[in-house]
């Protein structure tokens, strides 16, 4: 199949997104690669959102509207948009990203000579408010002991998800996250393939005071944490899941994983005393002094046993063994 057949459904949470939606939406629409179709999903906007969408959406047949009526959150909003997407592959991209013309067809021909992955994602560059470009940004290349081990996204905006390997029941993100959410689905999609980063800078992100990460206060953030370790270490998610993972890996990476979690648990208990008691310096230190302390000693000892069975079983590859569901 020619890549220009397969469709490609873009995904756009946005809410009061009025300053940089009209500039994102053309940036799509006029995309080199013709097979798209772009979902915009308005969470409850209260400013001109929807009114700029329905606008657009008089001269471009690719835009389809969906509208919550209350805030629901931006996870939420990428839930309802990929029930509704019919594409191949799927691509989440912010309001406030705009992409360069070639940009879809540059990964779409990237997918065409490297298939069998689950998703596909490329080096990006950073602007800032004014479009202007900041910096270009070099990302992991795919690996599940990045991922797992080091407790990062990996993938960026512009990540394109091929659908048809997934269960048709499966839903990205969890709706009670807003800090962690991208981080959770790309360990949900490690459980049924690997990824794949192009060989280029295709992707643009908008860098600024606005983006989500600075909105949530730390408190907030604290408890999100300390809710996604927890859940991470419940048996929803046992490293069994990942049957390319071998054994070798699966202990580095199980001990590494136990280190992560004490340390976002650690981080998140002296949020949380600040948040609780910040009034009250004395009882601060005393009622999280101790419990830090032993924590970071855990975490120390944690480190040299996960260096120890590195060492023990050799350096383990940057890439993991291949998915078996590939030819």
């Amino acid at each position: 199949m020619n890549n220009q057949e397969i469709l490609v459904s873009i995904i756009i949470p946005a809410f009061n997104a009025e300053r940089y939606l009209n500039q994102t939406l053309e940036s799509l629409a006029t995309q080199t690669y013709r097979n798209l179709e772009i979902i915009l999903v308005d969470d409850g906007s209260q400013d001109t959102t929807y009114e700029i969408a329905c606008n657009f959406q008089k001269s471009n047949n690719k835009l389809k509207i969906l509208r919550q009526k209350q805030n629901e959150g931006e996870s939420s909003a990428i839930n309802l948009g990929w029930v509704h997407a019919k594409g191949k592959f799927i691509c989440v991209i912010s309001h406030d990203d705009p992409q360069d013309v070639q940009w879809l067809t540059s990964m779409m021909n990237f997918i065409e000579i490297n298939p069998g992955f689950i998703l596909y994602y490329s080096d990006r560059i950073k602007i800032n408010s004014k479009d202007q470009v900041i910096s270009f940004d070099y990302l992991y290349d795919w690996s599940l002991q990045t991922l797992i081990g080091k407790m990062i996204c990996i993938a960026s905006t512009g990540t394109l998800i091929d659908k048809t390997m997934l269960p048709t029941n499966f839903l990205p993100r969890d709706t009670r996250l807003r800090q962690c959410s991208d981080l959770k689905q790309m360990l949900k999609l490690a459980q049924y393939g690997q990824g794949r980063k192009a060989d280029g800078v295709f992707s643009k992100w908008r860098f600024h005071s606005s983006n989500l990460s600075f909105s949530i206060p730390f408190d907030e953030k604290a408890k999100e944490f300390e809710t996604f370790t927890i859940d991470w270490l419940d048996k929803n998610y046992p490293l069994a899941s990942y049957p390319y993972l071998n054994a070798h890996s699966g202990i580095y990476i199980s001990l590494q994983l136990v280190k992560w979690a004490f340390q976002q648990l650690q981080f998140s208990y002296a949020f949380y005393q600040i948040w609780l008691i910040r009034g009250s310096i004395k009882k601060l230190l005393f009622r999280s002094g101790r419990v830090l302390f032993l924590q970071t000693a855990l975490v120390i000892l944690i480190n040299k046993v996960a260096n120890t069975s590195h060492s023990w079983f050799g350096k383990i590859p940057r890439e993991l063994s291949k998915n078996p569901c590939q030819n």
